[in-house]
């Protein structure tokens, strides 16, 4: 099979599936969206994978994950893309949320991925990805790059939290 660039949840129509459970002392809501799929065996490294569209002034970005096994995939980024509408888009920054994560265990207890500095604590999405500005498109498109995405099918799910603001 090709290399894949794919929107494989639906949490990247023009609206947010997501919806507030809780705030901080500042009265923001925290949302939260999921995400679900599939990985399978034939899938070639450098697939793409969108789950979830997020606004670009999203902050205390928090990604929870499970997954299966999946064999020999070892190098997993999370990174943002600029969402067309239709497909995965251009890339803008493929691994400011997560770098390198090893899927090829299977993980039964959620790893947790956020900036955990001081500087970064606070910061907009548009910031992490490492822009100068915030852009005029309201959205971007969290996406898993499969950079070797392994021998064998799996499963991969979580969830993203974050304040909008």
């Amino acid at each position: 099979m090709a290399v894949q660039s794919k929107i494989v949840t639906d949490n990247v129509s023009g609206v947010l599936a997501s919806k507030g459970y809780g705030s901080n002392f500042t009265g923001a809501v925290k949302k939260q969206v999921s995400f679900n799929f599939e990985i399978a065996a034939a899938d070639d490294d450098g697939s793409v994978y969108g789950v979830a569209q997020l606004p670009v002034n999203a902050k205390n970005v928090v990604i929870t994950q499970l997954n299966d096994a999946i064999t020999a995939g070892t190098d997993y980024d999370i990174g943002v893309y600029r969402f067309n509408g239709s497909d995965v888009g251009d890339v803008v920054d493929k691994d400011c949320l997560v770098v390198g994560r090893d899927n090829s265990s299977a993980r039964t207890t959620a790893i947790v991925s956020f900036d955990t500095t001081v500087e970064g604590f606070g910061k907009k999405l548009w910031q992490i990805a490492g822009l100068s500005a915030q852009p005029a498109y309201p959205t971007f498109l969290v996406a898993m790059t499969a950079n070797t995405v392994g021998t064998a099918a799996g499963t991969i799910g979580g969830f993203i939290e974050y304040v909008e603001g």
